[in-house]
């Protein structure tokens, strides 16, 4: 994938990574690059999101010569005052845990939906979702009785139903009946 790909996005605004879009991607595999230096050309990368942790709790994990851990060995010097600042920095890892120095200030005040950068706070990170479609249940409330679909992928902004096609929508009116179909719970698979 070329980063001319994720032009559009970051023109609309909508390929920032945001820390509630990672907590909805979480298990999802999406393409992401930041502007870099010289040397990085742009390069675009791969993960699937795994869990989003302070750096101090990331840190507490691993090792240090001479201390427990390396948040240990900040613990050894660091005033409470820098200790926060690592408490309120967000990483976002991958599935198996490893740090792609992807990182979140929480309270930075520049947002109350904190942003991804990379380890500098001005250079915001942006993805594009792997997949081109997301699986959604539908249930009943009331029989119990599901349908699954696959449906192109939205933002949160978007109402799913806009995403399904007519023969989709033909296919939960027929499987629910038209009235109950409006009764659905809405499940993102």
């Amino acid at each position: 994938m070329m980063t001319s790909e994720f032009a559009k996005k970051i023109e609309n605004k909508k390929a920032v990574l945001t820390v509630e879009k990672a907590k909805c991607l979480k298990g999802k595999t999406v393409y992401w690059f930041y502007y870099g230096y010289t040397g990085n050309q742009n390069k675009v990368l791969q993960m699937t999101i795994g869990d989003i942790v302070s750096e101090l709790e990331y840190y507490s994990t691993q090792p240090c010569e001479g201390y427990a851990s390396r948040a240990e060995y900040w613990k050894s010097y660091m005033t409470e005052e820098q200790l926060k600042e690592k408490e309120n920095t967000l990483l976002l890892l991958d599935e198996n845990g490893k740090n792609n120095f992807i990182r979140a200030h929480v309270n930075s005040g520049l947002s109350n939906n904190p942003e991804f950068t990379c380890s500098d706070a001005d250079r915001e990170v942006y993805y594009v979702r792997k997949n081109k479609r997301t699986k959604i249940e539908l249930t009943d409330k009331y029989s119990g009785r599901s349908i699954i679909l696959s449906i192109n992928n939205y933002d949160e902004e978007e109402y799913w139903y806009n995403q399904i096609s007519d023969g989709q929508r033909r296919k939960i009116e027929d499987f629910f009946g038209k009235m109950a179909a409006y009764y659905t719970n809405v499940e993102i698979l």
